[in-house]
């Protein structure tokens, strides 16, 4: 959320509430902004402080059942295996899906709102999810079974991930004051607890070396067993404004790390330097529709020759990551919650308006693909 001076057109205030909504109050001194979690916060964009939102007015008309509310998808997650995807909803539910036929395994309930996170560890025994009912939940991968409930955020839970050893969970929440947890997975007790600022996507270096987080306007990388920051990359001002990252993907080797931005822009940074060595657009979204130009997914292929991105606007292109090359240009038409790709790149899933992941393959040679439909479920 951003507020600029009308006159000038300078940005005032700038910050990321997990917000559906947003307006003014009559006299210009507050914003209201809604959640997804059928509640609102009212805030005052000088100070960046809340206000306490008053307490709903009790009405006469009766509450949906969350059996009868509808539902759609809003995340999906591969397991390491490539043979299941994990569907997160926005009722609460996370679906386990056969990748094959299409058959859903399991039904994971637990959750009372958006699921936003999902995971699975390296072995795909055991799921962790995060929700914007603050809990994070992890779950037995093969029966379905709730296996622990983690208590301790104060806000959105909008990561939660496995360490490269599967011997703890990462968890991060959206805020007034952000958290990021370590949890130990044998005791699930807490290790470390602090204040990371507002990230929205994690993704851990393929030596297990480093955690790369996408924060607000910059990336940072952290080393994996102190959570210290080891490194922090600022996304360049283009127009006198910079953009938020929203997506990080390591390569193969862990030298590379490539960033995928509101405005639409993917660039690849050399780890040990921080130099920019490619810049390219995923999109020719206007970022004034920021839902269309941001970059959902983004990933190296196998052999790291290749960088691929998915946008909102539901443009998917892969370029040569040594030459920038443009070598494939397809696009899908349909409403896009969440995105990602297959372990081995080949396919890409993503979660829609009917509750049903929808699994495309992606071509492997350069042609390039001018539109493609996606199909119904």
């Amino acid at each position: 959320m951003r507020v600029w001076d009308a006159a000038t057109g300078q940005l005032d205030y700038s910050s990321l509430p997990f917000a559906t909504a947003a307006a003014w109050d009559p006299e210009g001194e507050y914003i209201a902004y809604a959640n997804p979690g059928r509640t609102f916060t009212i805030i005052d964009p000088m100070s960046d402080r809340a206000r306490p939102s008053p307490t709903p007015t009790p009405t006469a008309t009766p509450a949906i059942p969350p059996a009868e509310q509808s539902s759609h998808g809003t995340t999906v997650a591969w397991s390491n295996s490539g043979d299941r995807l994990a569907l997160g909803t926005s009722t609460g539910d996370v679906l386990i899906i056969d990748a094959a036929t299409n058959q859903t395994l399991h039904t994971l309930i637990g959750h009372t709102d958006l699921v936003l996170a999902i995971d699975w560890n390296t072995s795909d025994t055991l799921i962790v999810t995060g929700s914007v009912d603050q809990s994070v939940r992890v779950w037995n991968a093969s029966t379905g079974q709730l296996v622990r409930t983690l208590q301790g955020h104060q806000g959105v839970v909008a990561i939660a991930s496995w360490t490269p050893d599967d011997q703890h969970v990462v968890s991060i929440d959206i805020s007034e004051d952000p958290q990021l947890i370590l949890w130990d997975s044998v005791t699930w007790a807490t290790e470390i607890q602090r204040d990371e600022g507002t990230i929205i996507e994690a993704n851990w270096s393929p030596d297990g070396q480093f955690l790369a987080l996408a924060n607000i306007g910059h990336a940072v990388i952290l080393d994996s067993t102190s959570l210290n920051l080891v490194h922090a990359f600022e996304e360049p001002e283009l127009g006198g404004q910079g953009y938020d990252i929203y997506q990080v993907a390591w390569s193969p080797n862990s030298q590379l790390l490539a960033t995928g931005s509101l405005n639409g822009y993917v660039r690849l940074w050399e780890v040990s330097t921080g130099t920019i060595l490619l810049t390219v657009r995923a999109n020719e979204s206007d970022v004034a529709q920021p839902a269309l130009s941001l970059v959902r997914d983004i990933a190296f292929s196998s052999d790291g020759s290749q960088i691929l991105a998915f946008s909102g606007d539901g443009t998917l292109r892969s370029w040569n990551a040594a030459s920038g090359q443009l070598l494939l240009n397809e696009h899908i038409d349909g409403e896009i919650f969440g995105a990602r790709f297959s372990p081995d790149r080949r396919h890409l899933a993503f979660a829609t308006r009917s509750l049903w992941p929808v699994v495309l393959p992606v071509p492997q040679d350069d042609r390039i693909i001018l539109s493609t439909a996606m199909p119904s479920p």
